[in-house]
């Protein structure tokens, strides 16, 4: 082979490797997107008490985990089964909202992993707030949620919030 011959079979694997990489990127952006929707769609199931689209977002023998912390930091660890989940009466207001922000979110082929702090708010105020960590698993090409633990509080949440939008407008 001659140099130019070397080069241009250069230049198309570089092509190639880099067609891969922006064909990897643009995949994962749509999981990670797809993981952010069904983590979403799941706490708004569970807000609203919606039995059919949370059976359909979550796997059925999942474990959901709560660490409520109160405001002498002391905690107090709960945990609920997909079965006992609707079971039990909510504490969860109608009208109630979650956000997130500065969401991770990590994939492994048909496994992903996501954090957040979150917010639970009614209206303009705070009611709850702490971070959020979710297993999903992919099940029939639909990512659906594992597990989920969650550290719970009620004071300091209009400061946290504030803070974290403060942060984020920053970054």
């Amino acid at each position: 082979m001659n140099t130019q011959t070397n080069m241009t079979a250069s230049i198309a694997a570089a092509f190639w490797v880099l067609a891969g990489c922006a064909a990897d990127d643009a995949t994962n952006s749509m999981q990670r997107q797809s993981v952010l929707n069904i983590v979403k769609q799941a706490a708004m199931a569970q807000i609203n008490r919606d039995e059919t689209a949370w059976n359909a977002l979550t796997t059925p023998n999942g474990v959901w985990y709560v660490q409520s912390i109160d405001s002498d930091w002391q905690s107090t660890l709960s945990y609920e089964t997909a079965q006992s989940k609707f079971s039990k009466p909510t504490s969860v207001q109608p009208g109630t909202v979650e956000h997130y922000w500065n969401e991770q979110i990590m994939l492994d082929g048909p496994v992903a992993s996501f954090w957040a702090p979150y917010a639970r708010q009614v209206g303009e105020e705070v009611k709850e707030c702490g971070t959020v960590s979710a297993t999903l698993v992919k099940i029939d090409s639909t990512w659906r949620v594992a597990s989920s633990t969650r550290t719970k509080r009620s004071f300091l949440c209009q400061e946290y919030r504030a803070s974290a939008l403060k942060l984020n407008s920053l970054l």
